[in-house]
């Protein structure tokens, strides 16, 4: 929904029925991303990497998300 749904509602502000489920969170977005205090860039399912705390991964997955946030086998530390 992201890249298409959610990137047209923030840069168009006029409610619509399909937005009166978004909460506050994204409403405060919106209202940062018209002024330009904020940008908000698209990332790929592939390159979340909070996926390492939400959800259960595979083996390379969890290593690439671990990597990126600077984290280390305790194994490979000693």
């Amino acid at each position: 929904m992201w890249q298409s749904e959610y990137h047209k509602i923030v840069h168009n502000p006029i409610f619509h029925d399909k937005t009166k489920h978004i909460e506050v969170q994204y409403h405060f977005v919106c209202e940062q991303i018209l002024p330009s205090n904020i940008v908000v860039n698209y990332i790929p399912t592939y390159e979340q990497v909070v996926d390492i705390l939400k959800k259960v991964l595979g083996r390379i997955k969890f290593e690439k998300c671990r990597s990126k946030l600077g984290m280390k086998n305790i194994k490979d530390i000693t």
